[in-house]
């Protein structure tokens, strides 16, 4: 099915000009809801309820099938047993329905009726154009068209908001669309088992909705991810927020590693990963979703994370400091310190964030406070903090409605502007949260949520590409040419070495003598490993000696290493001096593609778990870079307490030959560059690892 037939598709979902309901009845309250819905909405269209034991329900003729209806309805809910959705599909899609909603459950693959029937019901849906919402859904709300295919009950007068929402959860869905935050919906859909209709879908259609400005997704797993990550760059691309809580964190890997980077890349760093290359915010929990949701309905997205903060606690200012975020808060320029002093009091010290206790006559001297803190180009939003709520031990300090003093500004700037109440639950109404996102200006509660929420604007989401280079495919293809599977020793490091990067001298030998002329040759001291390419970790069979001094020790070894394996070694020279041990590799998701990984490396690679993962195709050198500062082992690269910084420009150049190597053979299941010596000069690879695709 083409896109743009897709899309066409998707509209019936929507907005419907006709909907027919399969499985009518008057003693269900959820079906019987569903129509009721629809007159609360004020639904335009027409309505057909069809069940064979009705002529009536809720003040509409019933048909007994959808053969009788009077017309093709352009959209059709079946909200009947499992063992009568295939008959009620297959005669929704000869009448002409355009879109099909599927209440029912019992389809997974884990399910009582297996999943045979659920993907007969997609290919045929597909086949004919026609949009197959479910199955195990509760449906869809459109709140901007008043329209509803929904199995929980719509509120009355609902005012149409400006996020779209998407979960595959129907509780979740009912938990988001029912929030006291404030957080307005235009949209609102649960796609349950995602048989043909997927999240990426509905991404792509809300966000070229004129009303929705911006969409929050609540994901059990990515199904199709070319698609949904192409509708995330298309939100980037037009300005449309796209945040996501995606459930799964601690899932571990279904199959066994080959390679150290494939034991790293968890699923979930993956996912990060992604979300990042494609500018998808992740929000860690419901609450921190819905914060940035109020901040994205406001329509200022903060520019950066440097915040002017007002408030009137330095206990208050203690707990912003320590709270872990990255939210800066740079200081006032000497202009807006001695304009400052008017209004607060020789008393309160001038300094960002701002104590403004003990200022008398709040109402009247805060309000020309924040106007300074806006005309400070080091700021790029307000933050006042206060609380919402009073009693029982106080009352409210300012006679002013919550907010009302970024309000009054808001039309003076085009700065962020928020109110934070620092409890968890101490907000105004939704509505008063709607009013004030109006105006421009966010409210928000709970330090944790909002400060994270807040902490995510601070990251450039713009899109990064990687930069083209060239690579000899012609002689590493050759090279790959085998059975497949995974290979180690000198193959590999010949692999790596075309691939354009340092690789540490080697030599294969077969007898005790040609090891002594090897090392002989390369130097002492030397280090001398299992020869046989599918020993891929030779350290775990002791298959590796490293800093061999002398030919008597190295012919004791190598005695002992020719028995094993196919009786072949590969001598080294051992790199000396100062230096440090990275892991560089490629891991290829199945769902999600390749990226690529570096981390503290050595034997204890999988110990440190210290690394940083990007999606191949997204690396720049500036984002090569950004990867190596994120590492906890980065200060002993830079050259920490008076060590030699390490050669980060040859590191940097062999991330970005391995993103090339990525992107370019994508038959390149993991590779694995454990270690890759760093010292003050250059990068050198020791060791590695291929894996092919069988």
């Amino acid at each position: 099915m083409s896109g743009a037939r897709w899309q066409e598709s998707l509209r019936y979902l929507f907005a419907p000009r006709s909907i027919a309901l399969v499985g009518a009845t008057e003693r269900d309250a959820l079906r019987r809801g569903v129509l009721e819905n629809l007159q609360r909405l004020e639904f335009r269209g027409h309505v057909y309820p069809v069940n064979p034991n009705y002529v009536e329900v809720s003040g509409h003729r019933c048909y007994p099938s959808l053969m009788d209806v009077p017309e093709a309805p352009e959209s059709v809910i079946l909200a009947v047993g499992h063992d009568q959705v295939g008959r009620a599909f297959e005669e929704a899609l000869r009448v002409g329905t355009r879109s099909i909603v599927v209440f029912s459950g019992g389809f997974s693959d884990q399910g009582e009726f297996g999943s045979n029937e659920q993907q007969r019901l997609a290919d045929c849906a597909a086949k004919g154009g026609v949009s197959f919402l479910g199955p195990n859904c509760i449906g869809v709300v459109s709140f901007s068209n008043q329209t509803a295919q929904y199995l929980e009950s719509v509120d009355v007068g609902y005012t149409p908001g400006s996020l779209g929402l998407i979960s595959h959860s129907g509780s979740v869905t009912a938990a988001l669309a029912n929030n006291r935050a404030g957080v307005g919906w235009c949209h609102v859909a649960s796609t349950g088992n995602e048989a043909l209709v997927t999240a990426g879908d509905l991404l792509a259609y809300m966000i070229e909705d004129e009303t929705c400005n911006g969409v929050l997704l609540f994901l059990e797993a990515i199904r199709e991810p070319d698609r949904f990550f192409a509708a995330c760059d298309r939100a980037r691309e037009i300005g449309k927020p796209v945040i996501v809580v995606k459930v799964g964190r601690t899932t571990k890997a279904s199959d066994a590693a080959l390679a150290h980077t494939g034991a790293l890349s968890t699923p979930d760093r993956l996912v990060d990963a992604a979300f990042r290359a494609h500018g998808v915010i992740r929000a860690e929990t419901l609450e921190e979703a819905l914060a940035l949701g109020v901040i994205v309905q406001a329509g200022r997205i903060p520019r950066s994370n440097r915040m002017g903060v007002l408030v009137g606690s330095g206990g208050l200012i203690g707990m912003l400091h320590d709270s872990g975020t990255n939210l800066e808060t740079p200081d006032f320029s000497p202009r807006a310190k001695a304009e400052m002093r008017e209004y607060v009091g020789p008393l309160v010290r001038r300094r960002n964030p701002l104590d403004y206790w003990p200022t008398s006559n709040v109402d009247e001297n805060l309000p020309r406070v924040i106007e300074i803190m806006a005309r400070e180009d080091g700021i790029d939003g307000i933050l006042e903090i206060e609380q919402f709520v009073q009693g029982p031990t106080r009352a409210p300090l300012s006679e002013r409605p919550y907010g009302s003093r970024l309000v009054d500004i808001s039309s003076q700037t085009d700065k962020f502007l928020a109110m934070l109440a620092p409890v968890h639950g101490e907000l105004p109404s939704p509505n008063v949260i709607r009013a004030a996102a109006d105006q421009g200006v966010a409210l928000l509660s709970g330090y944790d949520a909002a400060l994270r929420a807040l902490a995510h604007f601070a990251l450039d989401r713009r899109a990064i590409l990687s930069e083209p280079r060239s690579l000899p495919t012609g002689h590493l293809t050759s090279l790959l040419a085998s059975e497949g599977g995974a290979f180690s020793g000198a193959r590999a490091l010949d692999w790596v070495r075309h691939s354009g990067m340092n690789v540490v001298p080697f030599r294969v030998a077969s007898t005790v003598g040609a090891v002594l002329d090897a090392a002989t040759e390369l130097g002492y001291p030397a280090t001398i490993k299992l020869g046989d390419e599918r020993v891929l970790h030779k350290t775990e069979v002791g298959g590796i000696a490293v800093g061999v001094e002398t030919s008597k020790q190295l012919e004791s070894i190598a005695r002992t290493m020719l028995d094993v394996g196919n009786g072949s070694a590969l001598v080294q020279p051992t790199v000396s001096g100062e230096h440090a041990e990275l892991i560089l590799g490629i891991h290829r998701d199945r769902a999600l593609g390749a990226f690529v990984l570096v981390g503290m490396g050595g034997v204890w690679t999988e110990i440190y778990d210290d690394v940083a993962v990007r999606q191949a195709g997204h690396i720049n050198k500036a984002e090569a870079r950004a990867m190596l500062e994120s590492l906890s082992g980065y200060r002993l690269l830079a050259g920490a307490r008076g060590r030699q910084a390490l050669c980060l420009d040859a590191v940097i150049d062999a991330i970005l030959i391995l993103d090339a190597v990525a992107v370019e053979f994508e038959c390149i299941e993991s590779l694995d560059v454990n270690p890759l010596i760093v010292t003050g000069d250059s990068a050198i690879v020791v060791d590695a690892v291929v894996s092919i695709q069988q």
